[in-house]
């Protein structure tokens, strides 16, 4: 008695089109991931620090194909009043202010939406395919 496999061909180019697609998904699943983050991080940075709490924003890092949260440069302020040296000192505290962190926080509690929010491209991707049929 002998066993016929069939369909490996069509199951293997199925697998590479499948890889492709999600790989072209990656890159809106992870801006869409890092929406709920900035959203929780700008909630809970000090009220009184409204210029911090706006320059929070998503930039796509090319580089390493990821999406970044964090402040951005203000070309108005010198280097020593940018967000971002500010954010380190109200996250970590210095000699002269205690630590008030936002962004850790900020990442455990927006942890689920990101996650929900990143597989919403995804799946959006993958739903609704079907096997392309050999002719």
């Amino acid at each position: 008695m002998s066993v016929q496999v069939l369909g490996q061909d069509l199951l293997r180019q199925e697998c590479d089109r499948l890889a492709r697609d999600l790989a072209e998904a990656e890159d809106p699943a992870a801006m869409a991931a890092a929406e709920p983050i900035r959203g929780a991080w700008r909630s809970l940075v000090p009220v009184r620090d409204g210029h911090y709490r706006d320059a929070l924003t998503i930039t796509w890092l090319k580089s390493v194909r990821k999406a970044g949260v964090g402040t951005g440069w203000d070309a108005g302020l010198p280097r020593d009043k940018q967000p971002f040296v500010y954010s380190k000192v109200l996250e970590f505290g210095d000699s002269d202010t205690p630590a008030q962190p936002s962004a850790r926080p900020a990442l455990k509690q927006a942890r689920p939406a990101a996650l929900e929010a990143g597989a919403v491209p995804l799946k959006a991707r993958v739903k609704g395919r079907r096997p392309r049929r050999k002719p």
